[in-house]
Protein backbone atom coordinates (compact mmCIF):
# COMPACT_ATOMS: atom_id res chain seq x y z
CA UNK A 1 0.00 0.00 0.00
CA UNK A 2 2.89 2.36 0.71
CA UNK A 3 4.20 1.88 -2.82
CA UNK A 4 0.79 2.91 -4.16
CA UNK A 5 -0.27 5.75 -1.84
CA UNK A 6 1.74 6.82 1.20
CA UNK A 7 -0.80 9.34 2.50
CA UNK A 8 -3.80 7.01 2.28
CA UNK A 9 -1.89 4.22 4.01
CA UNK A 10 -0.77 6.52 6.81
CA UNK A 11 -4.29 7.85 7.33
CA UNK A 12 -5.74 4.32 7.46
CA UNK A 13 -3.09 3.11 9.89
CA UNK A 14 -3.42 6.15 12.15
CA UNK A 15 -7.22 6.01 12.31
CA UNK A 16 -7.20 2.32 13.23
CA UNK A 17 -4.35 2.64 15.73
CA UNK A 18 -5.79 5.69 17.48
CA UNK A 19 -9.18 4.00 17.66
CA UNK A 20 -7.52 0.94 19.18
CA UNK A 21 -5.74 3.14 21.74
CA UNK A 22 -8.95 4.77 22.96
CA UNK A 23 -10.77 1.42 23.03
CA UNK A 24 -8.03 0.02 25.28
CA UNK A 25 -8.16 3.14 27.45
CA UNK A 26 -11.93 2.90 27.94
CA UNK A 27 -11.77 -0.82 28.74
CA UNK A 28 -8.99 -0.30 31.28
CA UNK A 29 -10.94 2.54 32.91
CA UNK A 30 -14.04 0.32 33.06
CA UNK A 31 -12.06 -2.50 34.67
CA UNK A 32 -10.48 -0.19 37.26
CA UNK A 33 -13.89 1.31 38.07
CA UNK A 34 -15.35 -2.18 38.60
CA UNK A 35 -12.50 -3.13 40.94
CA UNK A 36 -12.89 0.10 42.92
CA UNK A 37 -16.67 -0.37 43.14
CA UNK A 38 -16.23 -3.92 44.46
CA UNK A 39 -13.72 -2.74 47.06
CA UNK A 40 -16.06 0.05 48.16
CA UNK A 41 -18.93 -2.43 48.41
CA UNK A 42 -16.88 -4.79 50.56
CA UNK A 43 -15.85 -1.92 52.83
CA UNK A 44 -19.44 -0.72 53.10
CA UNK A 45 -20.71 -4.23 53.90
CA UNK A 46 -18.06 -4.60 56.59
CA UNK A 47 -19.07 -1.28 58.15
CA UNK A 48 -22.77 -2.23 58.09
CA UNK A 49 -21.96 -5.57 59.70
CA UNK A 50 -20.05 -3.83 62.48
CA UNK A 51 -22.95 -1.44 63.10
CA UNK A 52 -25.46 -4.28 63.23
CA UNK A 53 -23.25 -6.22 65.61
CA UNK A 54 -23.00 -3.15 67.84
CA UNK A 55 -26.78 -2.77 67.87
CA UNK A 56 -27.28 -6.41 68.89
CA UNK A 57 -24.72 -5.95 71.66
CA UNK A 58 -26.58 -2.92 72.97
CA UNK A 59 -29.90 -4.77 72.82
CA UNK A 60 -28.66 -7.55 75.07
CA UNK A 61 -26.67 -5.26 77.32
CA UNK A 62 -27.64 -4.81 81.01
CA UNK A 63 -27.79 -1.03 80.59
CA UNK A 64 -30.26 0.15 77.92
CA UNK A 65 -28.80 2.43 75.29
CA UNK A 66 -29.99 5.93 74.58
CA UNK A 67 -32.17 4.88 71.64
CA UNK A 68 -34.06 2.31 73.72
CA UNK A 69 -34.60 4.86 76.50
CA UNK A 70 -36.25 7.38 74.17
CA UNK A 71 -38.28 4.67 72.48
CA UNK A 72 -39.69 3.49 75.82
CA UNK A 73 -41.11 6.96 76.49
CA UNK A 74 -42.61 7.19 73.02
CA UNK A 75 -40.13 9.71 71.59
CA UNK A 76 -39.68 9.04 67.88
CA UNK A 77 -37.25 11.86 67.20
CA UNK A 78 -34.22 9.61 67.23
CA UNK A 79 -35.94 7.06 65.04
CA UNK A 80 -36.87 9.71 62.50
CA UNK A 81 -33.34 11.07 62.54
CA UNK A 82 -32.03 7.56 62.04
CA UNK A 83 -34.38 7.00 59.10
CA UNK A 84 -33.43 10.34 57.59
CA UNK A 85 -29.76 9.44 57.95
CA UNK A 86 -30.36 6.14 56.15
CA UNK A 87 -32.17 7.96 53.37
CA UNK A 88 -29.23 10.34 52.95
CA UNK A 89 -26.85 7.40 52.80
CA UNK A 90 -29.00 5.84 50.09
CA UNK A 91 -28.96 9.05 48.08
CA UNK A 92 -25.20 9.32 48.48
CA UNK A 93 -24.77 5.73 47.32
CA UNK A 94 -26.88 6.35 44.23
CA UNK A 95 -24.83 9.45 43.42
CA UNK A 96 -21.60 7.54 43.91
CA UNK A 97 -22.85 4.73 41.68
CA UNK A 98 -23.59 7.17 38.88
CA UNK A 99 -20.19 8.79 39.21
CA UNK A 100 -18.29 5.49 39.04
CA UNK A 101 -20.43 3.87 36.34
CA UNK A 102 -18.10 3.62 33.34
CA UNK A 103 -19.52 0.52 31.68
CA UNK A 104 -20.99 2.50 28.75
CA UNK A 105 -18.69 2.92 25.75
CA UNK A 106 -18.11 6.59 24.94
CA UNK A 107 -18.58 6.56 21.17
CA UNK A 108 -18.14 10.33 20.83
CA UNK A 109 -14.73 10.15 22.48
CA UNK A 110 -13.82 7.15 20.32
CA UNK A 111 -14.67 8.92 17.06
CA UNK A 112 -12.97 12.11 18.23
CA UNK A 113 -9.78 10.24 19.03
CA UNK A 114 -9.79 8.55 15.59
CA UNK A 115 -10.30 11.95 13.95
CA UNK A 116 -7.25 13.23 15.82
CA UNK A 117 -5.29 10.32 14.35
CA UNK A 118 -6.60 11.32 10.91
CA UNK A 119 -5.32 14.87 11.40
CA UNK A 120 -2.00 13.70 12.81
CA UNK A 121 -1.35 11.60 9.69
CA UNK A 122 -0.89 14.77 7.62
CA UNK A 123 1.19 16.42 10.34
CA UNK A 124 3.44 13.38 10.85
CA UNK A 125 4.16 12.94 7.14
CA UNK A 126 5.19 16.58 6.77
CA UNK A 127 7.20 16.58 9.99
CA UNK A 128 9.11 13.38 9.21
CA UNK A 129 9.84 14.71 5.72
CA UNK A 130 11.37 17.80 7.30
CA UNK A 131 13.47 15.74 9.72
CA UNK A 132 14.72 13.40 6.99
CA UNK A 133 15.60 16.17 4.52
CA UNK A 134 16.84 18.91 6.79
CA UNK A 135 19.65 16.87 8.35
CA UNK A 136 22.32 14.71 6.73
CA UNK A 137 21.22 11.44 5.17
CA UNK A 138 23.91 9.23 6.70
CA UNK A 139 22.51 7.12 9.57
CA UNK A 140 25.20 8.31 11.94
CA UNK A 141 24.75 8.81 15.65
CA UNK A 142 24.97 12.60 15.36
CA UNK A 143 22.35 12.93 12.62
CA UNK A 144 19.98 10.57 14.46
CA UNK A 145 20.49 12.49 17.69
CA UNK A 146 19.75 15.77 15.87
CA UNK A 147 16.46 14.40 14.58
CA UNK A 148 15.47 12.98 17.95
CA UNK A 149 16.28 16.23 19.77
CA UNK A 150 14.37 18.29 17.20
CA UNK A 151 11.40 15.95 17.45
CA UNK A 152 11.29 15.99 21.24
CA UNK A 153 12.07 19.66 21.84
CA UNK A 154 9.90 21.09 19.07
CA UNK A 155 7.23 18.63 17.96
CA UNK A 156 6.32 16.93 21.25
CA UNK A 157 5.47 20.04 23.33
CA UNK A 158 3.46 21.60 20.50
CA UNK A 159 1.57 18.43 19.55
CA UNK A 160 0.75 17.70 23.21
CA UNK A 161 -0.61 21.21 23.72
CA UNK A 162 -2.65 20.91 20.50
CA UNK A 163 -4.10 17.59 21.64
CA UNK A 164 -5.22 18.98 25.00
CA UNK A 165 -6.70 22.01 23.23
CA UNK A 166 -8.56 19.81 20.75
CA UNK A 167 -9.83 17.58 23.54
CA UNK A 168 -10.94 20.53 25.64
CA UNK A 169 -12.79 22.48 22.96
CA UNK A 170 -14.07 19.68 20.68
CA UNK A 171 -14.49 16.53 22.76
CA UNK A 172 -15.42 18.11 26.10
CA UNK A 173 -17.01 21.39 25.03
CA UNK A 174 -14.81 23.41 27.36
CA UNK A 175 -13.57 26.98 27.22
CA UNK A 176 -10.31 28.83 27.73
CA UNK A 177 -10.63 28.57 31.51
CA UNK A 178 -11.02 24.79 31.48
CA UNK A 179 -8.11 24.58 29.06
CA UNK A 180 -5.85 26.62 31.35
CA UNK A 181 -6.86 24.38 34.26
CA UNK A 182 -6.10 21.25 32.23
CA UNK A 183 -2.73 22.62 31.18
CA UNK A 184 -1.92 23.56 34.76
CA UNK A 185 -2.83 20.12 36.11
CA UNK A 186 -1.55 17.58 33.60
CA UNK A 187 0.41 19.19 30.75
CA UNK A 188 3.91 19.34 32.27
CA UNK A 189 3.66 15.98 34.04
CA UNK A 190 2.48 14.37 30.79
CA UNK A 191 5.34 16.03 28.92
CA UNK A 192 7.81 14.61 31.43
CA UNK A 193 6.28 11.16 30.94
CA UNK A 194 6.68 11.69 27.20
CA UNK A 195 10.40 12.33 27.67
CA UNK A 196 10.72 9.07 29.58
CA UNK A 197 9.42 7.04 26.62
CA UNK A 198 9.74 8.73 23.25
CA UNK A 199 13.44 9.67 22.93
CA UNK A 200 14.41 5.99 22.92
CA UNK A 201 11.56 5.09 20.56
CA UNK A 202 12.47 7.85 18.13
CA UNK A 203 16.13 6.95 18.29
CA UNK A 204 15.20 3.45 17.07
CA UNK A 205 12.86 4.98 14.47
CA UNK A 206 15.51 7.16 12.82
CA UNK A 207 18.38 4.71 13.24
CA UNK A 208 16.82 1.40 12.18
CA UNK A 209 13.53 1.92 10.35
CA UNK A 210 13.39 2.73 6.61
CA UNK A 211 11.91 6.13 5.86
CA UNK A 212 8.65 4.81 4.45
CA UNK A 213 7.98 2.87 7.65
CA UNK A 214 8.94 5.50 10.21
CA UNK A 215 5.46 7.00 10.60
CA UNK A 216 3.56 3.69 10.95
CA UNK A 217 6.26 2.36 13.29
CA UNK A 218 6.00 5.33 15.65
CA UNK A 219 2.20 5.19 15.43
CA UNK A 220 2.22 1.47 16.28
CA UNK A 221 4.50 2.01 19.27
CA UNK A 222 2.31 4.97 20.16
CA UNK A 223 -0.73 2.74 20.78
CA UNK A 224 0.29 2.32 24.43
CA UNK A 225 1.23 5.98 24.75
CA UNK A 226 -2.02 7.16 23.20
CA UNK A 227 -3.91 4.80 25.49
CA UNK A 228 -2.20 6.45 28.47
CA UNK A 229 -2.86 9.87 26.98
CA UNK A 230 -6.55 9.11 26.47
CA UNK A 231 -6.96 7.88 30.06
CA UNK A 232 -5.04 10.82 31.52
CA UNK A 233 -7.03 13.35 29.54
CA UNK A 234 -10.39 11.73 30.45
CA UNK A 235 -9.52 11.62 34.14
CA UNK A 236 -9.19 15.43 34.37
Amino acid sequence: MYETNVLLTTITANVLLYGLSDTLAQNISCFLAMVQQKNNQRTREGSIGSIQLGNYSNAFSDQPDELALYTDFGDTTVQNNHGHHSQLEGQHFQKLSKQTDKDIFNFHRFVGFMFWGFVMAFVQICWYWVLNHFYTQEPTFVSVLERVMSDQLVFSPISLFCFFSYSNFVLEGGNKYTLSEKIRKIYFSTLIANYMVWPLVQFITFLVMPKQFQVPFSSSIGVIWNCFLSMRNAAN
